[in-house]
């Protein structure tokens, strides 16, 4: 390199407008790092005598909410006695009924309800809200009043502690967003591996936002709700109230409390135990269905935000956008200048670019050992020694799912519930 004008000034635009994009985005997110870092968010370790704490406070009613049941979960262990399961089963899946049904006889807690999900566009939001409205309805007969929802999936799991200190945040916020944990196997799994980091990332990611009181992300599952909140939502978003990213801004805009709950007993993060990808393209599908409602629905929903924490955050969820767009620009440009050019040698490029570059390739790994650091405090050091190896995969289904989130919403459809 030398420090001469280039000799194709369109190039350098090209060039700087990529590398500075990268820069702001690597600074922001390691500013929030720093923030989170100075404000120790890390999880609340708790002992034996704040479990057994925990046990003694009043208990509320659960009522824990699972959609198109599946095997494979584990819900039967919990410490909490003041709660009952309802396990959605579609009509027709004769394996998932009969092992609802043999739950259902041997767990007290556990009753099974049948779904009809053969309407059009029938999903998670739609099957959440009709659980939450038949349990709401049954209170009458029933003699039971729910003060408490948790909503899960078809074969998640949960914490045994986890619903003792949902009942412990719910004094404190309308809304509790748990980790999620998702199920992977061994090293050679990038699909589920590559899954897994993303949502251990994401736990840092949704205490930050608690403490800037600020929207939060849900992933729909894990999300507990406080009764107020749950009329509330009925009454004003209806069938549409359970979408995933839906569901935190709402709860944010109607003025209730929300807060993303980190804590680990035994050594282990207290959260639900999700179902993850076995594939690449099970773990694009899934991350396709997110990324489709914090864009396209989001953005049809939402546009950009009432006042400036929400435009800020709402740009935060949605900034891949305008990034993907300008990196296939880009992309599309080096392409046709080496065709045009053959043979001719790239233009000298100025020596801040050099820097730059170094920069970001500075920033790139120091970025990469905090996700190793978040990787560890949810799956421990042996897991998050290998994120490096998986990061490749990740970035592939990220960049692959946001394009097709963006695809699927220019030809207005939806999203399927896998």
């Amino acid at each position: 390199m030398n420090s001469g004008p280039p000799e194709n000034a369109l190039l350098l635009y090209a060039v700087a407008l990529l590398l500075g994009l990268n820069f702001l985005f690597y600074a922001e997110d390691l500013l929030l790092e720093l923030f989170a870092f100075s404000r120790r968010q890390r999880p609340e370790n708790l002992s034996a005598q704040n479990l057994a704490e925990l046990r003694l406070l009043p208990a509320r009613r659960f009522a824990v909410l699972v959609p198109f049941f599946r095997p494979g979960g584990d819900l039967i262990n919990l410490l909490y006695t003041e709660h009952a399961i309802f396990l959605g089963v579609e009509s027709g899946n004769l394996a998932a009924w009969n092992e609802a049904r043999a739950l259902e006889r041997a767990h007290p807690h556990i009753a099974v309800i049948v779904q009809d999900a053969s309407q059009p566009g029938w999903g998670r939001a739609q099957a959440w809200v009709e659980l939450a409205s038949r349990v709401l309805a049954s209170e009458a007969a029933s003699g039971f009043r729910y003060e408490a929802f948790l909503l899960l999936e078809g074969a998640d799991g949960l914490s045994p502690e986890a619903l003792n200190l949902l009942n412990r945040e719910l004094a404190h916020a309308d809304l509790v967003q748990l980790p999620l944990l998702p199920r992977h196997g061994g090293w050679a799994a990038f699909g589920a591996g590559a899954f897994a980091d993303d949502a251990a990332d994401l736990h840092r990611e949704l205490s930050l936002r608690a403490a800037f009181r600020a929207m939060l992300p849900t992933r729909g599952t894990g999300t507990a709700l406080s009764r107020p909140l749950l009329e509330a939502l009925l009454h004003s978003h209806g069938k549409s109230f359970a979408h995933s990213y839906a569901l935190g801004v709402n709860a944010y805009r109607l003025g209730f409390r929300t807060r993303a709950l980190l804590a680990a007993a035994h050594g282990r993060l207290i959260g639900v135990a999700q179902e993850a990808p076995e594939s690449v393209a099970w773990a694009i599908r899934r991350r396709t269905r997110f990324a489709f409602e914090a864009s396209v629905e989001g953005f049809q929903d939402f546009g950009f935000g009432v006042g400036a924490r929400e435009r800020y955050f709402f740009w935060r969820d949605r900034r891949w956008v305008p990034f993907s767009a300008v990196g296939l620009a880009l992309s599309i440009f080096f392409l046709i200048h080496a065709f045009f050019a053959g043979e001719e040698a790239l233009p000298a490029l100025p020596l801040w670019i050099g820097y730059l570059s170094l920069v970001n390739i500075s920033l790139a790994l120091l970025r990469l050992s905090l996700r190793v650091y978040n990787c560890r405090l949810a799956y421990g050091w042996k897991r998050a020694l290998l994120l490096p190896v998986r990061t490749p995969v990740l970035n592939f289904v990220q960049s692959v799912s946001q394009w097709r989130a963006l695809a699927q919403g220019f030809r207005g459809r939806a999203i399927s519930r896998e």
